[in-house]
């Protein structure tokens, strides 16, 4: 293994311990490995499985009773892997809103709160996504007609 601070190459030692997850404050990891560089005393923690445990953290945070904190409110936006403009777009809302929920300096209302966890529950987390195909969303649009047909497959939009 390479140091990151000395760029030793070799056997590190390790360690196993608690570590508190910077993604989510609150949160302590149990049984973390923690290696040791033995020239520099450098230490590095090593979380393996990242995305099922914030898949499992995000699963906890929805279905906890208590009203989400700013701290899980953003843990749950970046777990979607959305920023803030994408959220405020996806919420209804502006960005400024967003902000403010996370620092702390208005309060995340009754909807809000339960709209960002039923987006986590029916949205799958990416990488890339395209917030701006919701920006087109607004009250004066036209209802468009839909034209679905069975097929042995299900069904699909017609041509």
């Amino acid at each position: 293994m390479l140091c990151t601070k000395c760029n030793y190459r070799g056997e590190m030692k390790v360690r196993r311990g608690e570590y508190e997850y910077q993604s989510l404050p609150g949160t302590t990891l149990h049984n973390v490995a923690f290696h040791e560089c033995p020239e520099c005393d450098a230490e590095a923690v090593a979380i393996p499985a990242i995305e099922q445990l914030d898949e499992s953290l995000a699963s906890d945070v929805v279905r906890k009773e208590a009203p989400l904190t700013p701290e899980e409110f953003r843990f749950l936006r970046k777990y979607l892997g959305w920023s803030g403009r994408d959220t405020a777009m996806r919420m209804g809302v502006e960005p400024e809103t967003v902000s403010r929920w996370e620092h702390d300096q208005r309060r995340i209302g009754r909807t809000a709160d339960r709209l960002i966890r039923a987006l986590v529950m029916l949205e799958s987390p990416v990488d890339n996504y395209g917030a701006k195909d919701l920006a087109g969303i607004h009250e004066g649009a036209q209802q468009p007609e839909r034209c679905l047909e069975l097929k042995t497959q299900g069904w699909e939009l017609c041509a």
